[in-house]
């Protein structure tokens, strides 16, 4: 039988959070994030990662232009998403629209996740043999068969002209 000590350990969760930023961040603001979140001990904070430039980001619809820069954390005990960011932007003295926090237990986030996973592997774009492409003979369309034959059709055309 399991001591309770044992249950308490297996019980421990994880949760996995990610700030999403137009702000670029630099070490200083990090460390600043780590410290701040050492309340909710954390365990560990990745580096800070810039997603694909989009005319419209997702989070961030009314930021044209910006790139979205990303930050995971994960923690061991539970907060509200909503109360991680307006902890660190009264932190870092960002605005409202500036940045957004989401766990990934969200709906959103777990719908945006399942995008980026959708993705087909090898693409069509990928694909240096054409395989999908139909196959043709080259011979139809150059070379000296096509030329001699494209001269024989012009001479005949021609004759055709001056017959009439």
């Amino acid at each position: 039988m399991k001591t309770f000590k044992e249950y308490l350990t297996e019980s421990k969760k994880e949760f996995v959070y990610r700030i999403k930023t137009i702000h670029p961040m630099d070490d200083s603001d990090i460390e600043r994030i780590e410290n701040h979140l050492a309340k909710y001990e954390v365990k560990s904070v990745q580096a800070p990662k810039k997603l694909m430039l989009q005319s419209a980001p997702y989070d961030f619809p009314q930021a044209r232009g910006y790139e979205v820069h990303v930050i995971e954390f994960v923690t061991q005990r539970p907060a509200s998403a909503y109360q991680i960011q307006t902890e660190i932007s009264s932190l870092l003295g960002l605005s409202d629209g500036a940045m957004k926090v989401r766990s990934n237990m969200e709906p959103l986030e777990q719908q945006e996740m399942a995008q980026t996973d959708a993705e087909p592997e090898g693409s069509i774009l990928e694909d240096g043999d054409y395989n999908d492409a139909e196959k043709i003979n080259g011979e139809d369309y150059y070379g000296d068969k096509y030329n001699t034959k494209f001269v024989q059709e012009l001479l005949a055309m021609r004759k055709d002209g001056e017959e009439k």
